[in-house]
C-alpha cells in the first residue's frame, strides 16, 4: 500500500472513531471491579440481564439502607480511572438507562476530571416509556482531558424505597444533541392546577384558580393563566408548583415567566425560590406590574438536576391587607430559555455619604447619634458618625431603602459580601482599650440576619467585609448598624462622650467575605497578661437601703496557675457578702458549634467546694447557671453547655459574657458571705460530647455537681409533696421522690423543679424516665429535675434495706466533710428501715417535729446531741415525751440535712443525719417497750 492509500486509510478510521465514539463500558465481560460502592454509599451493585438491545449484562444499581437502617440522599456507585481518561474527542456522553419503577425522580450523574467536579445532570425520561432509554448529555464545553471519576446517584430525592436504577452502554460519541430554545413548563392553557394546590403542593395563605387574562407572550389556546389571591397576612404567604417528577435545567440558563399585580399598587413582597432535590439554590425579588410584565431569573449559577420546586411568595415584606385592599397576582407563561442575562455590576455603592445629607435614608437613631464628617474620610466629602448615647445592647442606628415615598426593598441575592471602610473612636477612657459589640443587621422579607464585625483597634481606618451567603436577602428594606450589643457601655453619662463608629464607602460585591474567626476555642488562658476584658464585676447596695454600692468581688492576675505563668484570681468581698458576686468576662464570640466549656480551678480560704457557678450570657439573657465544687487543689472541670438556652433560644449563638459566681448558696442553702477565692485558668471550648446517659444510679451518682443526667426505667419507690427547697429559690418547697435500683444497689432523691409544670407528683410503683442536674444542698446529693416522664405504673418497688445509723447519709466532697463519722455508700434517697432508742423529742420554729434515735452508733445530730434525727410529720404524735425511752422502728428514707442553730434557726453550714418516715404506711414508726 502506497503512502497515499496509508494516509486515506488512516484519516477514514479516525473519522469513523470520532462519529461513532467509543464504549466506557458495556458491562459484557461481567466484570464490575472498577465500579464502587463503598460505605457509607447506601447502595447495592450487580449485573443483570439482558441488558440494553438485548445484551448479556448491563448495571443494577439499588438503592439500600445502612447497617443502622439509615437512607442516604447521597446514595451512590463510582466508576474510578486508575489512569486519567482524555475525552477531549468527543462531544457527546450517552448511556441507556431503565427504573424499576416509579417515577425518574432522584437519579443523576457527576463527571470528574482531575478530582474537580464538571458536570452534574438529572437523568430523566418519560415515566410511560418503559425498558431502556438512550439518555445523551452535551460535554462539549466541560474540560475532559483527565476524567477521573463517574458518579451515579440514585436517592438524591429521598424516595428511600430500594429503588434500582439500570445502565447499559456507557460510552462517547460525537452526535449531536439537541434541544429545544425555549422549554415551556406550564402556560395553564390544560386548566389543569393539580400541581398547584392539595393535596400534591397545598398553598399558604393563598388560593389559585384560573384567569381568562392571559400574557399576550403566551399563544396557547385557550387563553388562561394563573390567578393568586392573598387570604392572609402572612409575610411567609406563597403558592407553589411541584412537578410530577424533577427535572434537569441544564440545558438553559435563565427561567422567564410573565406576571401582573391585578389588584394592589405596592409591587414590593414578591419573590421566587427554587429548589433543587428538596434544597432551596436561588431565590430572587421580581417585580409585577399592573400590566403583565416578563420576569427572568439567572439559573444558570444554580445547582439544577434535580429542580422539583417553584415557590412563589406574593407577600414577603407583609405589605399587603387582604381584608382592606385583596391582592391578586397573575402567573403565566412559565418557560426556560438559552438566553444568558446580562451580568449585573460587580459592585453596587449604597452610600458614600458625599451628598452632604444622611436624611431620609438614614431614618432611626436608637441610643445613637448620627453626624456627617467632613475632616476624615476614606473618599472626599465626609463620612458618617455614629456615636454611642447610652447603655443599651441594642443601640443602633438604621439605614432604611423604603423610606421616601416610592421607596422599594432591595434584591441582593447576586452579591456574596457588604463591604465598607471603618474606624472606631473611644468614648469613655474608663472602658478597656478594645472595640467590640458590632454587627450589621441586614432586615430582609420576614427575617434577616445580624452579622458581627470585629474592628482590630483604634483610630484605624479598615476595610470590614460581611458574608451575605448565609443569608436571604431578597427583599431588604433596612440596615441596622449596632454599636454595643456586648454590653461593653463604652459612655460617660457624666459628658456626655460616647464610642463612635465611623463609616464611609458602603457597598455590596461579588468578592467572598473572608473568613471571620469568632469562635476561637482558646477562651482565655491570661498568657497575655492583660484582664481588661475581666472589668465587669458584681455591684450591690450596701447595707441595704443606704444607697451606698460596693463591688461584690475583685479581679486580678496571680502567678499561681495551673499551667504558664498567670491565672485569675476571683475575691469575694465582705461586704457586701452578695450570694450574686460574680466576675464577667465581656466578649463576643458564636459558640453554637462547641459543646463543653472546659476550665482549671481551684479556691482558697474557703469552708465549702459549694456555691460557685458559671454561666452564659448572651445577647438574649442570661442562660442556665452550671454549679461546680473546686477544692484547695487545681483541678480540671467540663461543663455540658450544649443545651444552655434563653427561654428557648440557643444562648451560645451569640455569647457576650462569661460570668463566674464565687458566693453562691451553697450546700446548706446559705451562701459562705466570706473572702473566699477562686482561681481560674486556661478556659477553653471543645467539640466533646459529655456523657449524660447512665445505665444505673450509681453511676449518675459519681459524676461532678452540676452535670446533666439521664436515667431511664426506674423505679419510684416514695413521694413528698412540697417536702425541699428549691436551689434557684430556697425559699420555695417543691415536690420530691425517690428513684431505686431494683436490686436496691443505690437511690437518689429527685426534686420536682420550679420551672416543670408536669407531671406535678410522681406515684411510687412508677417506672420513671428522668433529666435533671447532679445537685447537692441542705446536706444532700439530689436530682434536680427537668424533665420527668411516667413510663409504667402499679409496679412493685423493692422491700425496705436495714441500715445502721452509721451508713445513712454520705461522706466529705471535696471541702465539705458529709455527715460524722460516715463510712460505706452514699445512701441518702434509699428505701430503709432503721431502729433505736428515743433518746429526746422536739421541735423547731417552723413547727416541725422530730425525735432523735440510737441504734448504738452515737451519731452525731444537732449542737453536740447524739441520734439520727427522724422527722414527725403527725404533728408531735410520734415525737413526744411519752415515747423517750421506748425501742422503735421507722421505715422511710435516708436523708443528710443541715444543722439547724438554736439561737438563728439557719442552717449552720454542717451535715447531719435525718431520716423521712414514709406517710403512706399503716406504721411508719412503730415502738417496743422495754
Amino acid at each position: 500500500m502506497n503512502r497515499f492509500l496509508l494516509t486515506l486509510v488512516t484519516i477514514l478510521f479516525v473519522s469513523a472513531s470520532a462519529v461513532w465514539g467509543i464504549v466506557i463500558d458495556d458491562f459484557e465481560n461481567g466484570d464490575l471491579s472498577a465500579w464502587y460502592a463503598e460505605a457509607p454509599y447506601y447502595t447495592t451493585l450487580s449485573l443483570s440481564s439482558p441488558g440494553a438491545g438485548g445484551s448479556a449484562y448491563a448495571l443494577s444499581i439499588q438503592e439500600t439502607a445502612g447497617s443502622q437502617g439509615a437512607h442516604s440522599a447521597n446514595a451512590l456507585a463510582h466508576r474510578v480511572f486508575a489512569v486519567p481518561s482524555d475525552w477531549s474527542a468527543y462531544t457527546t456522553l450517552q448511556f441507556d438507562a431503565k427504573i424499576s419503577g416509579g417515577e425518574w425522580n432522584g437519579y443523576s450523574i457527576r463527571i470528574y476530571n482531575d478530582n474537580r467536579s464538571v458536570l452534574l445532570r438529572g437523568i430523566h425520561s418519560d415515566s410511560s416509556i418503559s425498558g431502556f432509554r438512550r439518555i445523551s448529555f452535551d460535554i462539549s464545553s466541560i474540560q475532559r482531558d483527565r476524567i477521573t471519576e463517574i458518579v451515579i446517584y440514585v436517592n438524591k430525592t429521598r424516595q428511600d424505597a430500594g429503588q434500582i436504577l439500570t445502565i447499559d452502554n456507557l460510552g462517547l460519541s460525537n452526535e449531536p444533541v439537541t434541544v429545544e430554545p425555549v422549554r415551556v413548563l406550564t402556560d395553564f392553557s390544560s386548566g389543569d392546577l393539580t400541581r398547584w394546590t392539595a393535596p400534591a403542593s397545598p398553598s399558604y395563605q393563598t388560593t389559585v384558580t384560573t384567569t381568562t387574562d392571559d400574557s399576550p407572550n403566551d399563544g396557547s389556546s385557550p387563553s388562561l393563566a394563573l390567578s393568586v389571591e392573598l387570604t392572609g397576612t402572612s409575610s411567609s404567604a406563597l403558592v407553589r408548583w411541584r412537578p410530577a417528577q424533577t427535572m434537569d435545567w441544564y440545558d438553559y440558563k435563565t427561567l422567564e415567566f410573565d406576571v401582573k399585580l391585578a389588584v394592589g399598587s405596592t409591587t414590593d413582597g414578591f419573590s421566587i425560590r427554587l429548589y433543587n432535590a428538596g434544597a432551596g439554590v436561588r431565590l430572587k425579588k421580581f417585580v409585577p406590574g399592573s400590566n403583565y410584565v416578563t420576569c427572568q431569573v439567572d439559573i444558570s449559577a444554580m445547582e439544577r438536576d434535580q429542580v422539583n420546586e417553584l415557590l412563589f411568595y406574593v407577600n414577603r415584606t407583609g405589605a399587603y391587607d387582604p381584608s382592606t385592599k385583596p391582592m391578586r397576582l397573575y402567573i403565566d407563561y412559565i418557560r426556560l430559555t438559552k438566553t444568558a442575562l446580562p451580568p449585573s455590576p460587580d459592585v453596587v455603592w449604597l452610600d458614600t455619604f458625599d451628598s452632604g445629607t444622611y436624611l431620609p435614608w438614614w431614618d432611626w437613631m436608637y441610643q445613637t447619634t448620627l453626624s456627617l464628617n467632613t475632616l476624615d474620610f476614606i473618599s472626599s466629602p465626609a463620612s458618617l458618625d455614629i456615636k454611642l448615647t447610652g447603655t443599651s445592647l441594642s443601640a443602633y442606628t438604621r439605614r432604611s431603602w423604603i423610606a421616601e415615598a416610592g421607596g422599594r426593598t432591595q434584591d441582593w441575592e447576586d452579591y456574596n459580601s457588604l463591604i465598607f471602610e471603618a474606624k472606631v473612636l473611644k468614648g469613655n477612657p474608663a472602658k478597656p482599650n478594645y472595640p467590640i459589640g458590632f454587627s450589621a443587621n441586614v432586615v430582609s422579607g420576614p427575617g434577616g440576619g445580624n452579622i458581627w464585625f470585629y474592628p482590630s483597634g483604634y483610630d484605624n481606618w479598615e476595610t470590614i467585609a460581611i458574608d451575605l451567603t448565609p443569608y436571604d436577602v431578597d427583599q431588604v428594606s433596612w440596615l441596622r448598624f449596632y454599636v454595643n450589643r456586648c454590653g461593653r457601655n463604652d459612655y460617660d453619662a457624666a459628658t456626655a462622650a460616647g464610642q463612635i463608629l465611623r463609616i464611609d464607602n458602603l457597598r455590596l460585591s461579588k468578592e467572598p467575605a473572608p473568613p471571620i474567626v469568632v469562635d476561637n476555642p482558646n477562651v482565655d488562658d491570661f498568657e497575655d497578661g492583660n484582664i481588661d476584658d475581666w472589668y465587669y464585676r458584681s455591684t450591690h447596695e450596701y447595707p441595704t437601703g443606704s444607697g451606698v454600692y460596693m463591688e461584690g468581688v475583685t479581679s486580678e492576675l496571680t502567678t499561681d496557675a495551673a499551667s504558664g505563668s498567670y491565672a485569675l484570681k476571683i475575691t469575694c468581698l465582705t461586704p457586701p457578702g452578695s450570694s450574686s458576686a460574680y466576675a464577667r468576662k465581656t466578649l463576643h464570640a458564636d459558640w453554637s458549634k462547641y459543646k463543653t466549656l472546659v476550665f482549671d480551678a481551684k479556691v482558697e480560704d474557703s469552708s465549702t467546694s459549694y456555691g460557685f457557678g458559671v454561666r452564659l450570657r448572651s445577647f438574649s439573657g442570661y442562660a442556665q447557671t452550671h454549679e461546680f465544687c473546686p477544692t484547695n487543689q487545681w483541678q480540671t472541670f467540663k461543663i455540658d453547655i450544649s443545651q444552655d438556652k434563653v427561654g428557648t433560644t440557643d444562648a451560645r449563638t451569640e455569647v457576650i459574657g462569661l460570668l463566674f459566681y464565687v458566693n453562691g448558696p451553697g450546700m446548706y442553702g446559705v451562701p459562705q458571705s466570706g473572702s473566699q477565692k477562686l482561681y481560674i485558668d486556661n478556659i477553653r471550648l471543645t467539640t466533646e460530647a459529655l456523657q449524660t446517659t447512665f445505665a444505673t444510679i450509681g453511676e449518675a451518682k459519681q459524676v461532678e455537681d452540676g452535670r446533666a443526667v439521664t436515667l431511664t426505667g426506674k423505679v419510684c419507690t416514695g413521694y413528698f409533696a412540697n417536702a425541699f427547697p428549691d436551689k434557684n429559690d430556697p425559699a420555695t418547697l417543691r415536690p420530691v421522690f425517690f428513684l431505686e435500683e431494683p436490686d436496691r444497689s443505690a437511690a437518689i432523691p429527685v426534686v420536682i423543679s420550679k420551672g416543670l409544670t408536669s407531671p406535678t407528683d410522681v406515684p411510687e410503683g412508677s417506672k420513671v424516665d428522668v433529666t435533671g442536674i447532679i445537685t447537692s444542698g441542705f446536706g444532700t446529693r439530689y436530682l434536680y429535675a427537668t424533665s420527668i416522664t411516667i413510663v409504667e405504673s402499679g409496679l412493685e418497688i423493692p422491700k425496705p434495706v436495714g441500715l445502721s445509723h452509721k451508713a445513712c447519709g454520705g461522706g466529705r466532697r471535696g471541702l465539705d466533710a458529709g455527715v460524722p463519722d460516715f463510712y460505706g455508700q452514699e445512701t441518702n434517697g434509699m428505701y430503709a428501715t432503721v431502729c433505736g432508742r428515743v433518746l429526746a423529742v422536739g421541735s423547731d420554729l417552723y413547727g416541725n417535729a422530730w425525735m432523735y434515735i440510737d441504734d448504738g452508733s452515737k451519731v452525731e445530730a444537732d449542737n453536740g446531741a447524739i441520734g439520727l434525727k427522724v422527722y414527725d410529720y403527725w404533728y408531735g404524735y410520734y415525737a413526744n415525751e411519752a415515747n423517750v425511752g421506748k425501742f422503735a422502728v421507722v421505715t422511710g428514707f435516708v436523708m443528710s440535712g443541715a444543722e439547724i442553730d438554736p439561737n438563728t434557726q439557719k442552717p449552720t453550714g454542717r451535715a447531719i443525719r435525718v431520716f423521712w418516715p414514709k406517710m403512706e404506711l399503716v406504721e411508719p414508726i412503730r415502738f417496743l417497750e422495754g
